[in-house]
C-alpha cells in the first residue's frame, strides 16, 4: 500500500512513470481499488506470479520493496542478481542485503513519503542508479551466488568439525 501511495506524488514528477507488480496478490482486490483510489491504476500493471522474473528485472530501472516485515527477501537478491539499484523499507534482514547508499536506498516501512523522495532521487539521477546497479551485482556475486555460499558453509562445517576432534 505504501508504494500505491507513494505513486501519487512519483506520478506527478514522472507522468510516464509505471509501476510493474510482479508476485502473488493475497488482497482480494484490495491492492487494486486502492490504486483507484489514489489515481494511479492506469500507471500499475499487476503482473501476478511470475514463473521467471528476469524480463521483469530487465524491464525495470529500480527495484522496489515496501514490505513492513520480512526475513530475507528473495526478491532483492534476484535484483541485485540482475544489476538493479534498490529502494526498500529497514525492516527484518533486508539491512543486511542492502548497504544504504551503495546497493540501493532504505527507508523506514510506513512511510510512503520516504518511500516515494528515495524513489524520485534515483530516478532523477540515471548515473547514480546506474552505479548502485553494478554495486548491487558485485555484492551478489562476492555474497550470495550458491557457490559463495556453499564455500561458506562449507566453511563452517570444517571449523566445526575440527573443534570436535
Amino acid at each position: 500500500t505504501d508504494l500505491i501511495r507513494a505513486m501519487s506524488t512519483l506520478r506527478e514528477r514522472f507522468p510516464g512513470l509505471v509501476c510493474l507488480c510482479a508476485g502473488r496478490d493475497d488482497s482480494g482486490g484490495v491492492m487494486a481499488r486502492l490504486a483507484a483510489d489514489h489515481r494511479v491504476d492506469g500507471a500499475m500493471r499487476w503482473l501476478g506470479f511470475v514463473d521467471d522474473p528476469a524480463p521483469v528485472y530487465a524491464a525495470a530501472d529500480i527495484v522496489v520493496s515496501a514490505s513492513h516485515w520480512e526475513g530475507c527477501p528473495i526478491n532483492l537478491l534476484e535484483a541485485m542478481r540482475a544489476a538493479r539499484p534498490i529502494v526498500a523499507t529497514r525492516v527484518g534482514g533486508v539491512p543486511e542485503l542492502i548497504s544504504e547508499g551503495s546497493e540501493g536506498l532504505l527507508v523506514d516501512p510506513a512511510r510512503p513519503e520516504a518511500l516515494a523522495k528515495a524513489i524520485v532521487s534515483l530516478l532523477a539521477d540515471p548515473d547514480r542508479r546506474d552505479a548502485m546497479g553494478r554495486s548491487a551485482r558485485q555484492t551478489w556475486q562476492q555474497r550470495f551466488r550458491v557457490e559463495t555460499m556453499v564455500e561458506k558453509l562449507s566453511g563452517i562445517y570444517e571449523q566445526y568439525a575440527r573443534g570436535r576432534d
